[in-house]
């Protein structure tokens, strides 16, 4: 079993990551490290919807059609960065698409929540294949709803958030650098071990079997 391993990261790294775009410049490059056996998602980030010009939700749809591993991310909303009405916009259409394709998701959501949750609902039954939510900071009680309905995967890069990853369901806790430059998860894994007061080795093993599942779903 390899060590390292890594489920939101913004590099090529190896058989165990995967590389997130933030938006279509970053694109070729997660295309073609997925054509070389990677994980990879290609979106355009809250961060960065200004870039959502000159068709490039068109152009997503089409790379996506091209390259079947790919899946959909990093996508989201953040309540810090300006025009939250266009950001919500170009999620939507971007969740769409994961939809329709039958891709995963990997979201990130900073203070939009109650934003964040209304548009899940609304999609009903169509939904895509899996939902990371990296970074998680919502609301500890709806991780097992999330789970069960989305098929939701919950990352976390630090050990700072004690409550959120000690009550994360064992089946749905990833790690993750969210780096983009390659970063060893080593100790990040026995901290999370730490607080759920179990074996790094047994943690590592969860780590290996949630990635696993959650990259064959979707």
């Amino acid at each position: 079993m390899n060590d390292y391993i890594d489920a939101h990261c913004h590099y090529c790294g190896g058989k165990n990551t995967i590389y997130n775009a933030t938006r279509p410049d970053d694109w070729d490059a997660v295309v073609a490290h997925v054509r070389d056996g990677g994980h990879g998602a290609i979106g355009i980030h809250p961060w960065y919807i200004g870039d959502a010009h000159n068709n490039a939700i068109d152009k997503l749809r089409q790379i996506l059609a091209e390259n079947p591993k790919l899946t959909v991310g990093e996508i989201g909303l953040d309540k810090y960065r300006p025009d939250m009405d266009r950001q919500i916009e170009i999620f939507c259409q971007q969740l769409d698409i994961a939809t329709q394709m039958g891709r995963g998701v990997h979201v990130h959501c900073v203070g939009a929540w109650d934003k964040m949750l209304n548009i899940m609902k609304s999609c009903g039954q169509k939904l895509p294949p899996f939902i990371l939510f990296h970074r998680y900071s919502g609301n500890v009680a709806d991780m097992p709803r999330l789970a069960e309905k989305y098929n939701a995967f919950f990352s976390y890069h630090n050990a700072q958030d004690i409550v959120r990853i000690a009550q994360t369901p064992t089946n749905r806790i990833l790690v993750e650098s969210d780096m983009d430059i390659p970063t060893d998860t080593t100790q990040i894994v026995k901290d999370i071990a730490a607080i759920r007061h179990t074996t790094y080795a047994e943690m590592l093993n969860i780590f290996h079997k949630n990635f696993i599942r959650m990259i064959q779903n979707g």
